[in-house]
């Protein structure tokens, strides 16, 4: 069994690999009906959904279940073995009026998953095709009170999660070679009051109460306790919030952020807006004690600055510049085979630049480029897979009179270094998506896509595959 933590490693998975969302506080909306998807495409890829929603005066509730498989692509991007993904999940999310402006909201969700993976066998030890895979089963709820009054909100809840994963060895295996298992409680209390006209103060605390054990280590526990407040002034033209936020745990302590924006009309559509924000995140258990767990690790801190313009245009179009910065301290990477460890001091700075375009009634365009700069300030080296400049785009044609739709997105990313010594450079790419859908009277709607129309040979991670030419087909329902 090779080393487990680098699945953990989200820029490693040449597909994405989505567990859960949280504790479901915006997996669906409200509806009366129901609504189903089926699609199919390039490596066998097939995934299907349905959703109930009953929704009346006083109540609502929604039901959704799904599977998605696909043989995929080897993870190794000279690998020949396709490293697949199945995934298996239900959700169930309500809501009842209790009067008094008082709501009970409730939510869960449970997700069965399997991914395959490539690692470093031996003798070489060097990245090569495996047949290891990691399962996961991770279950999640939440249970609440709102309270919605003519100036003041309250939110009120306890959310509990669970989310145990294995690692085999290979298909024979009947047990895995590394465990974890994980448990969190969390009571959150949040809220709005109205003070004035133009005055508001948002406020909140909560704690999380978490445990985490292995195959090889006792079980670890933590607790992160959190409160803050923040207010703001809303007035014409002029936008201003403030607020400071308050992290006690019990290993690294209490640490006080603070956080201001604003934003000012400076003309008719043209708005001038600023922010500064402080940041904390201490290392989870399983950086501490996991595979490859550091327990001199500190803390992440960091401090952003942003400033903006933002103009209006007629017929719905609108142009925005942002200028940002953000210096960080202590951030946690990893680094196979010795583990997690802090990076120091790095920032982060550049520009961003947003566009969006209403060509005609039925035409849109957008486009955002971004110009970034982020070093590690101790060795003024580069930082690991941040492209200096990227740019996405895309069109949008609503044929008029049909329904039908079309559209077209681009990704442009330019070179970028794999290593924190600037050694290995990764090339930049560009992948085109087309995509289309018809309708089909009023509930039925067919639609289809080709992801990477151009066949682009490509890797964001060194060694690590990436998707070629893909078509995907599929029908979406609602009644």
């Amino acid at each position: 069994m090779t080393e487990p933590v680098r699945v953990e490693v989200k820029t490693a998975s040449p597909y994405p690999v989505v567990i859960g969302r949280g504790l479901l506080g915006d997996l669906v909306a409200e509806f009366d009906g129901a609504r189903t998807g089926i699609e199919y495409g390039a490596n066998d890829t097939f995934s299907a959904n349905a959703t109930l929603g009953r929704a009346g005066p006083g109540y609502a509730l929604t039901a959704s279940a799904g599977r998605v498989r696909s043989r995929g692509i080897s993870a190794y991007a000279q690998g020949t073995e396709p490293d697949g993904f199945r995934q298996s999940y239900a959700s169930l999310r309500g809501r009842i009026d209790l009067g008094q402006d008082v709501t009970l909201v409730a939510a869960g969700r449970y997700a069965d998953s399997r991914v395959d993976f490539d690692g470093f066998p031996p003798p070489t030890y060097t990245f090569a095709d495996t047949p290891e895979y990691q399962t996961t089963r991770q279950g999640s709820g939440r249970v609440g009170l709102d309270y919605a009054g003519r100036s003041l909100t309250l939110k009120l809840g306890l959310a509990y999660s669970d989310t145990r994963r294995g690692y085999f060895d290979d298909a024979t295996s009947t047990a895995p070679s590394f465990a974890t298992t994980g448990q969190s409680w969390r009571a959150d209390f949040s809220g709005q009051a109205g003070l004035a006209d133009a005055l508001t103060l948002n406020f909140g605390a909560d704690s999380e109460w978490t445990r985490f054990a292995t195959s090889f280590d006792p079980r670890r526990t933590a607790r992160l306790s959190s409160a803050h407040a923040l207010l703001g002034y809303h007035a014409g033209g002029l936008h201003l919030s403030a607020g400071v936020r308050a992290d006690d745990h019990d290993r690294f302590g209490t640490h006080w952020t603070f956080g201001a924006n604003g934003t000012v009309a400076l003309a008719a559509e043209l708005r001038l807006r600023a922010s500064y924000g402080e940041g904390f995140k201490a290392p989870t258990l399983y950086q501490l004690y996991g595979y490859g767990g550091n327990l001199q690790l500190r803390p992440e801190t960091s401090r952003a600055y942003e400033a903006g313009l933002e103009q209006g245009l007629p017929g719905g179009s609108r142009l925005a510049l942002t200028l940002f910065r953000r210096d960080s301290r202590d951030l946690i990477d990893y680094r196979y085979p010795t583990g997690y460890f802090n990076t120091g001091r790095t920032r982060a700075e550049g520009l961003e630049l947003e566009a969006g375009w209403a060509l005609t009634g039925n035409l849109r365009a957008r486009a955002v480029y971004s110009h970034l700069t982020a070093t590690d300030r101790t060795s003024g080296k580069d930082l690991p897979r941040r492209p200096h400049d990227t740019v996405s785009a895309g069109l949008d044609w609503n044929v008029a009179g049909s329904g039908v739709q079309l559209g077209a997105d681009l990704r442009l990313a330019g070179q970028s270094f794999d290593d924190s010594a600037n050694a290995l450079r990764l090339g930049g790419y560009g992948v085109l998506t087309l995509r289309a859908s018809v309708p089909l009277g009023d509930r039925y709607e067919l639609y289809g896509r080709i992801e990477n129309v151009t066949d682009a040979r490509y890797q964001t991670v060194a060694d690590y595959g990436t998707y070629r030419r893909s078509a995907f087909v599929g029908v979406r329902t609602r009644w």
